[in-house]
């Protein structure tokens, strides 16, 4: 079963992708994290799938069949369709991000901050993401 080809081209390929995954997790759970942090976290995932995505076809092509080089186009356009999907979630998932601006509006160690110079930039945001919010100045 371990030398099964398409079980060793999944595991290949899901080897590759994973590290991302966990690097992105790890960032979007800090307790750091703000919505600047969360685009540029998610600016650099989905650079290094699409990246990854173009070099589909270097994957397959080390498989052997009868001591012949071949590319099965199979599963390079099946591990294609994978990272379409992983950047297409990404991008329907985080499409709305100006909440993580109002949410950091409500921080109490930024309140005296705030006091002294307001983020009007964070409450537009706010206001913009959530209607029913009136910024009044």
């Amino acid at each position: 079963m371990l030398n099964n080809s398409d079980f060793n081209f999944w595991l290949t390929f899901f080897s590759k992708v994973m590290p991302f995954v966990e690097i992105m997790f790890s960032q979007l759970q800090s307790r750091s994290v703000d919505a600047c942090k969360a685009k540029s976290a998610l600016k650099i995932f989905t650079s290094s799938i699409q990246e990854l995505r173009d070099q589909c076809d270097s994957l397959t092509s080390v498989e052997f069949e009868q001591k012949r080089r071949r590319i099965d186009t199979s599963k390079s356009d099946a591990a294609k369709e994978v990272c379409d999907v992983i950047l297409l979630q990404c991008r329907e998932r985080f499409s709305f991000t100006n909440h993580l601006e109002a949410a950091k509006l409500l921080l109490v160690q930024n309140f005296s901050v705030y006091a002294n110079s307001f983020p009007n930039d964070a409450l537009a945001q706010a206001v913009k993401a959530y209607p029913v919010l009136v910024a009044d100045n």
